[in-house]
């Protein structure tokens, strides 16, 4: 495949989606929900086995086809896709699980690998837009064309030559010791009256108030939505989203103009008032560690 991304601190540019890690867990999160869906489980449940092999397959196809693409805005939309499949994935195989179609093991492996991509989409995207490439070289030294801008020449780039646009083809190979391959900047996590701490995108928001920025929020019940013992109020960046059991049970309990940090991920700037904390509260701790994904798994809606 052609193209061209910029991938990391050492100046590495990858020549084909193959290279890149997102892409590279995204297949394995095919190949697993293929192995997954093909088990004795599944039965007659086609409709479910169709939406998982469709979702994942979704996930490797939108990122080749927005690496494809001639600016780096153009291929983040395909990266939201394809972060958006990965959750899909994940939340049908919570649905399989529950009706019981596949094991407590092969439900772990399948959602860490799309829990995996969608932290590596969301990393990539904010890269894309940072970078914001105009033009990334997407036919090997043809130069796309818009409007009364002249092409270049159709022949490939050899030797010396370099194109006239921002977009570097050659490779630098200097050795790396990065998982990733980009470092985009991190998303900030501000807690009223505490320091701003930079937090790993997707990180769930309960855990980085309390891992990261240090503050001793509650989680009575684990982080599964059952209690609003984590909730927070939320000053800037507060997600359009919310998940249907956030929405449940915030109305239960007749609760507004607050939100469940356990379930709630960091994948852009927030600045939050942490109302609930185990100070004061008259408690021994603050409850069972929440899981590193949001639970149950999630089905989102608007708030």
């Amino acid at each position: 495949m052609s193209g061209y991304g910029r991938c990391n601190d050492h100046g590495v540019i990858f020549k084909r989606i193959e290279d890149f890690e997102v892409f590279k867990t995204a297949r394995k999160l095919s190949i697993a929900v293929v192995a997954i869906v093909g088990g004795e489980g599944f039965g007659n449940d086609c409709d479910l086995r169709r939406q998982l092999l469709d979702a994942s397959d979704s996930v490797v196809a939108n990122l080749a086809e927005g690496f494809e693409q001639p600016t780096d805005r153009a291929f983040a939309k395909y990266v939201y896709t394809a972060k958006a499949s990965a959750a899909e994935v994940r939340a049908r195989l919570g649905l399989a699980h529950d009706r019981r179609c596949m094991a407590d093991e092969e439900l772990r492996e399948g959602t860490d690998l799309a829990d995996h991509v969608t932290r590596l989409c969301a990393g990539l995207i904010r890269h894309l837009l940072h970078s914001n490439r105009k033009d990334r070289g997407v036919q090997r030294g043809k130069r796309p064309t818009t409007g009364d801008q002249p092409a270049t020449s159709d022949r490939p780039v050899t030797g010396d030559q370099r194109p006239t646009n921002d977009c570097r083809l050659t490779v630098d190979l200097r050795p790396t010791t990065s998982d990733y391959e980009y470092h985009p900047p991190m998303p900030k996590l501000t807690v009223e009256g505490h320091r701003t701490v930079d937090v790993e995108p997707g990180k769930r928001l309960v855990l980085a108030i309390e891992q990261d920025a240090k503050v001793d929020v509650l989680h009575a019940c684990g982080g599964n939505a059952r209690c609003t013992t984590c909730r927070v109020e939320f000053i800037a960046g507060e997600p359009e989203r919310m998940t249907v059991a956030e929405k449940t049970v915030l109305a239960a309990k007749g609760a507004s103009g607050v939100r469940l940090s356990c379930q709630i991920t960091v994948d852009q700037d927030m600045v939050v008032r942490a109302i609930s904390r185990l100070e004061g509260s008259g408690r021994p701790d603050p409850g069972a560690t929440p899981l590193p994904t949001v639970q149950p798994p999630p089905e989102y809606t608007t708030r």
